[in-house]
């Protein structure tokens, strides 16, 4: 491969990052002062291996990786013993921590037939790439910063920053100015593209976007200049939602696929649509002044994410995101797992089908409990994130036993319904869910001034996300989470996303259905709105606390 710069690992040696800093250093002694200039430290990263970019964390077998992988196996476990009680290896096989080679590909990868202890250290490994790329990101931003540069610093990440690779959540708090995240590929899943890239505290815009080539096996497009206007408007308004600062375009050059101008120069339709956004923006700006953080919070299961069960964890979320928005009509901001200390005092805690939880986390989780919260979590929660089990349901008066979750069809009652749930595909091969005595499959538990929901069985890995919405709702009514705005639509595929600011709210609308008609109220003003959104077009508005209308994009 062709070497620009010293060194074996852009992260991890310290010759190569020297030579980081010295390029940045030879930039910034000329431009530190330019106003209006982002520093964007690395575009779309992977950890560490250049041979595997964008396909997950992925170890470089290099020296400088292999040294700080023992290091910090040895720093986190402290005995060899405990390390082989997590990784559940004989004591005899792991007798030292400078004996543990780096993962293999294997041990990175979900496989059902292949199945084997050595995957335990995949959330290790994860875990050793968040903390690692965040130390990176934090020298970086020092080096900017001992130059008396106060100019903005991101890390331009796309959706592996959600996925699969160095999250969002992770590295937000190592003293960027703001995240990103390059919303290409998950189409169906725009508004938690969105959602989950914002950590607490820190600003996130959608940083690229736009429609990805698909291209048939012979050779016809999906997608063009046209077919993808309406997708891409989705993209771009998604990137108001959820408390996200706004969208960029890729490419304002001529380029087939993501330029802006086409290849003769002149402007693609997209153009037209920007400007309308740009001028929407300009009008709500005097009213996005501070954020007001939903009442609902989602706790994203990392360590779940970070196993070779990352597919169902991010089913999970995704599938959440969905019902809470589309069906319960509510709205919520994430926290990631590891990120805890993060999480404020919502009113209503969503921890979505975690099967494995650190136990930081889930103590931070009962406290809130106690001084209020409610808390709904369904599916087993008592491993540990290496998957070995431990007495949390008893602890808090839920007795359960785990097993197998074998049947594709599974009723569930709670106090205001009861609903079906199917599992299908392959998911009754692996998934487990929790035994209630009395063949219950819900139950409510008090603790102290809150209480806890609890679902045995995975609520968000099924398929029937109305009855999920219809528990959520319910949960929203327990918690007395205040209603931003109320509406009689039962299509799913209108999505309205709320973000209040302190004298306005302001609405992202996005049609995934072939209905047209759109009707909801706002209730901090008692405004009804109705109209009529295209299928697959977006609008945004901004509504005052006295029902006007102060700004708004593609809405009559």
């Amino acid at each position: 491969p062709v070497m620009f710069l010293p060194g074996t690992n852009p992260y991890l040696d310290p010759v190569t990052v020297s030579a980081e800093q010295n390029y940045m250093l030879s930039i910034l002694d000329r431009f530190k002062n330019v106003p209006y200039l982002s520093w964007d430290l690395i575009n779309e990263p992977s950890f560490s291996s250049p041979r595997h970019l964008w396909k997950g964390n992925t170890p470089n077998e290099d020296m400088a990786e292999s040294r700080a992988w023992h290091s910090w196996l040895r720093e986190k476990y402290a005995d060899p013993n405990a390390l082989a009680a997590a990784w559940s290896q004989p004591e005899d096989q792991v007798t030292s921590f400078d004996s543990i080679p780096l993962p293999s590909q294997n041990d990175l990868l979900f496989n059902l037939e292949a199945g084997h202890a050595g995957q335990e250290r995949a959330l290790d490994y994860n875990l050793f790439a968040q903390e690692m790329f965040s130390n990176w990101v934090k020298t970086m931003v020092a080096t900017i910063r001992s130059t008396g540069s106060k100019q903005l610093i991101d890390v331009g990440q796309d959706e592996g920053g959600v996925m699969n690779r160095v999250l969002n959540q992770f590295y937000a708090q190592a003293g960027l100015s703001f995240t990103t995240n390059h919303t290409y590929r998950q189409n169906s899943a725009l508004l938690w593209d969105s959602l989950v890239a914002k950590a607490p505290g820190i600003p996130n815009i959608v940083g690229e976007t736009g429609y990805q080539p698909i291209i048939l096996p012979n050779g016809d497009w999906h997608f063009d200049e046209v077919t993808g206007a309406s997708l891409i408007e989705r993209k771009w308004a998604y990137g108001f939602a959820a408390g996200t600062s706004g969208a960029l375009s890729w490419d304002w050059a001529r380029e087939i696929y993501f330029g802006i101008k086409r290849g003769d120069g002149s402007n693609k339709i997209w153009e037209d649509t920007m400007r309308d956004m740009g001028e929407f923006a300009k009008k709500a700006e005097p009213y996005a002044v501070s954020f007001i953080r939903p009442e609902v919070a989602i706790v994203l299961p990392e360590s779940l994410q970070l196993s070779v069960f990352n597919h169902l964890a991010l089913e999970a979320q995704q599938n959440c995101v969905r019902a809470l928005y589309g069906y319960a009509r509510s709205q919520a901001y994430a926290v990631g797992e590891d990120q805890i200390a993060l999480l404020g005092s919502p009113k209503l805690i969503i921890l979505p089908s975690p099967w494995v939880l650190n136990q930081q986390t889930w103590t931070a989780l009962v406290e809130k409990v106690k001084e209020g919260a409610i808390l709904l979590v369904s599916g087993r929660f008592d491993e540990d994130p290496h998957f070995h089990p431990t007495n949390r349901p008893g602890e808090i008066g839920i007795s359960y036993v785990p097993g197998q979750l074998f049947t594709r069809n599974n009723e569930i009652e709670w106090p205001e319904g009861r609903a079906e749930l199917t599992y299908s595909g392959e998911k009754t091969d692996f998934l487990e869910r929790a035994a209630l005595p009395d063949s219950r499959n819900f139950v409510e538990k008090p603790i102290g001034k809150g209480k806890i929901l609890f679902s045995a069985l995975p609520l968000e890995l099924n398929e029937n996300l109305e009855a999920v919405g219809q528990i959520y709702s319910y949960a929203l009514k327990v918690a007395d989470v205040k209603r931003i705005y109320s509406s009689s639509m039962k299509n799913a595929g209108i999505m309205i996303c709320p973000t209040q600011f302190p004298h306005a709210t302001l609405y992202v609308l996005a049609s995934e259905a072939d209905q047209r008609d759109v009707s909801f109220r706002d209730e901090r003003s008692g405004r009804q709105v109705s109209g009529q959104l295209l299928p697959g077009r977006a609008a945004l508005l901004v509504i005052g606390d006295d029902g006007d209308m102060l700004a708004s994009y593609n809405w009559k």
